[in-house]
C-alpha cells in the first residue's frame, strides 16, 4: 500500500522559513544554538500534526455527468460536481484528465467547500471533438 502524496499546509511552510531564519541566526551566534535545537524539535512535532491531518482528510467525492450517447466530431458537454464529506474544510482544484488532443474549455476550477457542501452546478465543461473509445476513456482526477 502506497501513502498518498502529501503537501504541506501554507502555516507549515511560513514554519520552515522560521526555523531556516532562526538556524542562520544561530550560525552567526551561536549563544541562540539552544533555542534552535528546541525550535527544530518544536519543528518537527508540527510537521509531524501537519502529515496526520493531510492523511486522515479524504478527497472530495466528484462525479461527472456525459451524454449516454457521443458522436464523432461533435463537442460534447460534460459537467463535474464535487461533495465534501470530511469534517473540515477542503481546497482543491478539479480537473478531469482527458486526452491532450481534446479540447477543454472551463477547467481546471478552484474549489473551496465546507464540510458537508456541493459545488454549485457547474456549467458544462466542454470537450472537443474528439471522442475516445470505451476502454480508453480517462480517469477522473480531483
Amino acid at each position: 500500500m502506497s501513502l498518498p502524496p502529501l503537501l504541506p499546509s501554507p502555516r507549515l511552510l511560513w514554519a520552515t522559513a522560521g526555523l531556516l531564519a532562526l538556524a542562520l541566526a544561530a550560525a552567526v551566534l551561536p549563544m541562540i544554538g539552544t533555542a534552535w535545537a528546541v525550535a527544530a524539535a518544536a519543528f518537527a512535532l508540527v510537521a509531524l500534526l501537519d502529515a496526520a491531518a493531510g492523511l486522515r482528510q479524504t478527497p472530495p467525492e466528484v462525479a461527472r455527468a456525459v451524454p449516454n450517447s457521443l458522436a464523432l466530431g461533435v463537442r460534447v458537454e460534460v459537467a463535474l460536481r464535487a461533495a465534501n464529506h470530511s469534517a473540515s474544510r477542503v481546497r482543491c482544484e478539479l480537473n478531469d484528465l482527458h486526452p491532450a488532443s481534446f479540447e477543454c474549455d472551463g477547467l481546471p476550477q478552484d474549489l473551496a467547500l465546507a464540510p458537508g457542501d456541493r459545488s454549485p452546478q457547474p456549467g458544462p465543461v466542454a470537450h472537443g471533438a474528439r471522442v475516445a473509445d470505451q476502454q480508453h476513456l480517462p480517469p477522473l482526477l480531483g
